[in-house]
């Protein structure tokens, strides 16, 4: 799927968890490219909230793990 229209974090984890559950359940994978509007960080789910410096920027935690990203349309 390419979603070329940019969506807020806090949209785009609801999307992309959607997409977890439905491959859960059906078995299925799924390609999703999209864009971040406006720019976020993403954190890890297993990364500690009291780690990220807090700026005046969207944060949104991720279904997945990993570190904090910078998300930003280009």
């Amino acid at each position: 799927m390419i979603d070329a229209q940019g969506h807020s974090g806090v949209e785009n984890m609801r999307l992309d968890e959607a997409l977890l559950d439905d491959a859960r359940h059906s078995g299925r994978a799924s390609l999703r490219l999209y864009r971040w509007d406006p720019p976020t960080l993403s954190i890890g789910r297993n990364q500690p909230l009291d780690a990220i410096e807090q700026r005046d920027v969207p944060i949104v935690r991720r279904p997945t793990g990993g570190q904090a990203v910078w998300h930003e349309p280009r």
